[in-house]
Formats: structure tokens, sequence, C-alpha cells
């Protein structure tokens, strides 16, 4: 090293150069083994209002990709996904529903969307676009899960599910997270308990896709109507970090207004294929005035620190 260093006076120098690159290098493998370090795998259809809104909302907290499956929609969503598109943020799939059995297409688009999105995210997440996953106690979802879910297959996350905070029909220029303030009780409401799901794609072994699939195949019945969500079929309770509401959270935006839950809601909710909610069908008006008023009885704020910053990024011109 000596007889280096006199020929080469910068040599030591330069060594400790060379190891700290080695060192960032190490340290940074994880990061350069994935294309995108989150996404979202989400089912939709005629929900083009809130595609914006959503899509922003969570590159805000930290989502890299969307893998969004278009599962018949009247409203030209193209048209509103066609910058995201451009700039390789969304892929979107259109989806051929095969019959009205809503699990079944649900758990497919769920299927499709993990053995497409394996080997290019970290974590991939399973929601809807009418849910907003709501960190509380850091800024970001990477935060999030580099606290609580680094040796974790997944991260579970429960429903808060929001009413219609006295709209009948929402302004047009109206964020669905900057006007709703008002949710259910979820000690009392049974859908609040249910929960979503941050998954860590390469934990998990092929086997266990093949046993989804293969259960798919053969009998429906065995499955949730969310394989990623309520009973977690595939995924044992011992590798999953289940998140309190003090930590996150998922506001669903389930109602939006009065008018379109009335016009649009309840009319598919009545069909056969949503008979597993195990409610009343034909709805009379006192069961849903009395379901509205349940969902707006508690002020919840959590996601409004986020608000501020989601205006002035939706205000921007793409």
């Amino acid at each position: 090293m000596r007889s280096l260093a006199r020929i080469f006076p910068k040599f030591h120098e330069i060594s400790w150069l060379a190891v700290t690159l080695i060192i960032f290098a190490l340290t940074s493998v994880e990061l350069l083994s994935h294309r995108y370090q989150i996404g979202i795998c989400a089912p939709f259809k005629d929900e083009s209002p809130l595609l914006k809104e959503w899509i922003e909302y969570h590159q805000m907290l930290g989502v890299n990709h969307f893998w969004l499956y278009d599962m018949g929609s009247s409203d030209n969503p193209e048209e509103t996904l066609a910058p995201y598109i451009s700039r390789g943020i969304v892929e979107l799939i259109p989806w051929e529903v095969e019959d009205e059995n809503y699990r079944l297409n649900w758990i497919r688009v769920n299927c499709d969307g993990l053995n497409r999105a394996r080997g290019l995210t970290k974590w991939l997440a399973f929601v809807s676009v009418d849910e907003f996953i709501v960190p509380k106690t850091v800024q970001s979802l990477p935060m999030l899960l580099e606290q609580y879910g680094k040796d974790k297959v997944a991260v579970s996350m429960f429903w808060q599910i929001f009413g219609t905070s006295g709209y009948w029909d929402l302004p047009e220029e109206a964020l669905v997270t900057e006007v709703h303030l008002l949710r259910g009780d979820h000690f009392e409401s049974l859908k609040c308990r249910d929960y979503k799901t941050i998954v860590q794609l390469d934990q998990i072994q092929d086997g266990k896709l093949f046993e989804i699939e293969h259960v798919l195949k053969q009998n429906i019945d065995l499955v949730s109507w969310n394989f990623l969500d309520h009973t977690h079929t595939f995924l044992p309770w011992s590798s999953n970090a289940v998140l309190g509401r003090d930590i996150i959270q998922v506001n669903r935006y389930w109602f939006l207004d009065e008018k379109g839950f009335r016009e649009q809601r309840i009319p598919a909710y009545r069909k056969p294929k949503f008979h597993h909610f195990n409610l009343p069908a034909p709805w009379s008006e006192g069961f849903i005035r009395n379901l509205i008023d349940d969902f707006n009885r508690y002020e919840d704020y959590a996601i409004q620190r986020f608000v501020p910053e989601l205006r002035v990024i939706l205000q921007e011109e793409y």
C-alpha cells in the first residue's frame, strides 16, 4: 500500500471512494431489483370521475405504478387515463366479465394482477378505485412498509366506510377526499371490520399461487370474494402484519352522494350476484334511510392532512 501511495499519492482516497461505492451498490441492490417500489392492482367500472384524484393521491403517497382493470365501463376512462398511460404510470387492462359472479371476477383480476406485477414491483396493494389508503403515523407508504412490513409477506389495513356526508349531488369540482368527513361506526358495522392488503410479492411462493388458481377452477365457494381480503385464503396469519386504525386505514367512499347511491349502487346490489352480503332485497325506503344515516355518524379527518398538497397537484395541467 505504501509503495502504491508513493506512486499514486491519491491512491488511499481512490480506495475509500471505491469502498464507498461498493457499499452504496450493495445497499441499493434491493431497489435495483424491482422497477417499482409499490404498485396497485384495482378493478373498476364507470368510475372515471374518481380516477384522477385517486391516482394522484396514491402517487403522492409513494405508489409508482397502477394495474387498472376496466370491467366494462361506459364513461370513457381511456380519456382520463391517457396522460398516465403515456407516461408509463398506468397499465389499463380491458377485462371481460365472464359471468355475474362478483367474487369470481374479482379473484380472477387479483390473480392476473399479481402475476403481471411479480418481478416488477416489491409491494402490490389490492384496493378498489373508491378506496384511499390513509397512513396516520408517517407521511408515505414506503416509510410505513419499511417500519411494519419489512419481514412480513403482507400488511393488512382496515376499512372505514364513508357515507354521503349530507350531499345529494356532489359539486362537479369537489374532491371526494376533501368533502367527505362522515363515516360509519367500525365496531357496529360488519363491513367496516373488513380489511385490504399490501403484499410483498417476492415472499409469495409459487405453490401458493397454484393453490389459489386450482381452487378457482374447482370450486369458487371455497374462496373468499376477494382472496387477499377478509380471510387471506393463501396467506398464513403468522406472515401478516395486521395494523390497527391508529396506524393506517382505508377510506372507502362507497356512497359518494345520495343521488348516485340510489341510482347506481342500490340497483347493482339488488342483483343476485350480491346476495352473499345478506342484505334484504328489495330494499325498503326505511332500510335505505337507516343505511345512509348509519354511515354519516362520525367525523373523520384522517385524510385531510394530505388534501392541500393533493389539490395543488390536481390544479396542474397535463
